[in-house]
């Protein structure tokens, strides 16, 4: 009876385990490299006979190979094509619209240069088009990262008229129901 129940037992693991080392490519691929550890330590759990040793290593090259193998560049740096239309796309953005336009397409390209264009962009929008900034506020609602990215850009590299401007808005022309986004405009100038 008991060796009976080793077998299933052995069995089961070994199932557990070939399910386990199957869905690799889908952990990969749905939710990235983080999951990649907590497999490996989930399959480290499992007993793979004579050969666990090979499994084992080959697990973990996997964990530490995979994440630069599957990595897509575009996510943390501009891409050499990338940078020219990022550069040409900030002179047209007019609207926040097309300033969100531009963080969806280019967003690993906010660094440096055109950074400080963006800044100035979100400047003008909140100086010279002040009164769409509920659209802003939509669009930050729909995904919040677009707000944050808004916010990041009332910086120092603005000029300090600019501010003012942006400050004097958010505090005497704040639309309805926008108080706590005027807030945290009004913060980012150095007012409150």
């Amino acid at each position: 009876m008991f060796r009976e129940e080793k077998r299933v037992v052995k069995a089961s693991r070994a199932t557990s385990a070939a399910k386990a080392a199957s869905s690799l490519p889908a952990y990969i691929g749905t939710s990235g490299t983080r999951a990649l550890p907590r497999l490996f330590f989930s399959m480290m759990a499992f007993r793979f006979g004579k050969r666990s040793e090979i499994v084992r290593t080959a697990l973990l090259v996997a964990c530490f190979a995979v994440p630069f193998v599957t990595t897509d560049a575009s996510e943390h740096h501009c891409s050499a094509t990338q940078s020219q239309p990022a550069d040409a796309a900030v002179d047209k953005i007019q609207s926040w619209d097309r300033l969100y336009k531009w963080y969806k397409l280019y967003l690993p390209c906010d660094d440096g240069g055109p950074a400080e264009s963006i800044s100035e962009a979100v400047a003008r929008n909140l100086i010279d088009r002040w009164e769409p900034l509920g659209r802003s506020a939509q669009l930050a609602k729909n995904v919040p990262r677009f707000g944050a990215f808004v916010l990041k850009h009332i910086d120092a590299t603005l000029d300090e008229n600019d501010l003012r401007k942006i400050d004097s808005n958010a505090s005497t022309r704040c639309p309805t129901g926008l108080g706590s986004l005027c807030d945290s405009v009004r913060k980012k100038t150095g007012s409150s």
